[in-house]
């Protein structure tokens, strides 16, 4: 009688465990939005005399953002490998997947100014595995394939984006030699995929479901600039 009890108590902790929600790469794009305005907030406190504490509330919420989001991302390739392993292979989607190490980049950049040696750790594994990524992404092409409707602006996040962030953060950590290669590195690789991607909207077009990757589209010319300024 008691083990039938027990089974049945086994059963119903079963079916009430609670499962995590399955999310796409893409979701790290908040957490940039929250440390890239935290960022933004601590230079409006240094010039124009803001509550500083809001910067840091914005950068906290950050930090717990991709914390979640990495929990979720990789309880993916533990629970569900076959939709990870889908977004990963995916020409479109698997360049979002450049915005986990760039949400790296940008926490060591919200924590460097409570602990300079977490920064420079966090900053390092996360450049490296964005030029790895980077790398990987680029060899695809030379290799793979692609279809028209796959040139869309999220070719930004992995070859452009990602890569003057890094530059942003190494000018900041002082970096600053390793910073003029990235700069170097994301600036023509921004030139070479406007381009491309320039002739794809004006030839092609974007499809339904990727027309809302042209706010991507304003994005390497800003983060170019603010990282030049950085390094200089």
């Amino acid at each position: 009688m008691n083990k039938i009890v027990d089974k049945t108590a086994q059963q119903q902790f079963q079916k009430q465990k609670i499962t995590l929600p399955i999310a796409p790469a893409s979701f790290f794009a908040m957490t940039l939005g929250l440390a890239e305005t935290g960022n933004a907030w601590r230079n409006a406190t240094s010039l124009w005399h803001l509550p500083s504490y809001i910067g840091e509330v914005l950068e906290g919420l950050a930090l717990l953002s991709f914390l979640w989001w990495l929990l979720l991302y990789c309880n993916k390739w533990i629970q569900h490998r076959k939709l990870a392993e889908t977004e990963f292979n995916d020409p479109v989607q698997s360049s979002f997947l450049a915005l986990i190490p760039e949400s790296i980049i940008l926490m060591a950049i919200a924590i460097h100014i409570y602990s300079q040696s977490i920064a420079i750790s966090l900053f390092w594994i996360g450049s490296v595995l964005n030029l790895i990524y980077g790398a990987y992404k680029l060899s695809g092409l030379w290799t793979q394939e692609r279809q028209t409707e796959h040139t869309t602006p999220s070719l930004f996040l992995t070859f452009t984006a990602s890569i003057l962030v890094n530059a942003l953060a190494a000018g900041l950590l002082g970096y600053t030699n390793y910073g003029y290669v990235l700069l170097g590195i994301g600036t023509i690789s921004w030139l070479i995929m406007d381009s491309v991607i320039t002739q794809q909207l004006t030839v092609g077009g974007l499809g339904a479901k990727t027309r809302n990757f042209m706010g991507i589209y304003m994005a390497p010319a800003v983060i170019l600039f603010v990282a030049y300024q950085v390094l200089c």
